[in-house]
């Protein structure tokens, strides 16, 4: 009689062969996922055609549930459940990036991301691109983005509608100053997370007529959907400009404060 701790031939056997089994439905899950892709594309084609933003919050936030309750019935919990909505949304939305370029030529809001290639930076890219505007941007770090990247701000930063700084909270100030000092046409939003070391840095460019907006999401950059997220928006600022800044996230499915 074999040992039940050793490696045996019998033990080898039922190994392989479950192994073989798991091979089996990863191949199956994966030509599943391949043809969910394939549906995602002709969604993709057919936002294209008819001008609409990739992204639907509304309908992820229904994904992620209808997942999360399925997982529960079938005894795998529901983080199982949440994390596979969440894998199964973003590649959708890389699946269906190729079209957005040719549904939204030049319209909607020209956005520069100031930190682009962070964390944040990349989120609010990916959330900007999928709403339908035009997104470029600058970022000094090595990281990639799959966004068109300046060299330099200036004319991106006079070129845009909305200068973004996503930056780390100890260089919000300097890049702030920054981008004054560039002449931006537009409003210039920051979404750092504390404000208080940032007023005298707001009261100088408000002076000098940059048109600044203050907010924060208070939620990170693994947020997949905006169910139940809170945006915080201060009331500093032109009242117009703010309701710009607001705008972005008014047909989500966020909270706004």
């Amino acid at each position: 009689m074999e040992d039940a701790g050793t490696s045996g031939p019998r033990v080898r056997t039922a190994l392989n062969r479950n192994r073989r089994a798991i091979e089996a439905v990863d191949a199956e899950i994966l030509s599943l996922i391949g043809k969910r892709m394939e549906l995602a594309r002709a969604i993709g084609r057919i936002k294209c055609r008819h001008r609409i933003p990739l992204r639907n919050f509304e309908v992820e936030a229904q994904v992620e549930r209808r997942l999360v309750e399925l997982a529960k019935q079938s005894g795998l919990g529901s983080g199982v459940g949440r994390d596979l909505a969440r894998f199964l949304i973003d590649a959708s939305l890389e699946a269906q990036a190729p079209y957005l370029d040719a549904a939204y030529p030049g319209e909607s809001l020209r956005v520069l991301v100031m930190g682009g290639a962070g964390g944040m930076g990349r989120w609010m890219g990916r959330f900007l691109n999928g709403q339908g505007h035009a997104v470029r941007v600058y970022d000094p770090g090595p990281r990639k983005t799959p966004h068109p990247r300046v060299r330099t701000p200036g004319p991106s930063v006079r070129w845009a509608d909305l200068v973004l700084v996503s930056v780390p909270m100890d260089a919000c100030g300097s890049v702030l100053r920054e981008v004054a000092d560039l002449g931006p046409r537009g409003v210039v939003a920051e979404m750092c997370s504390l404000k208080a070391h940032l007023r005298p840095v707001l009261d100088d460019v408000r002076r000098r007529g940059v048109r600044v907006v203050s907010f924060h999401p208070m939620f990170g950059p693994s947020a997949s959907t905006l169910s139940g997220k809170k945006v915080l928006f201060c009331r500093e600022g032109k009242p117009e400009d703010v309701a710009l800044v607001r705008s972005l996230f008014e047909s989500t499915s966020a909270v706004l404060l």
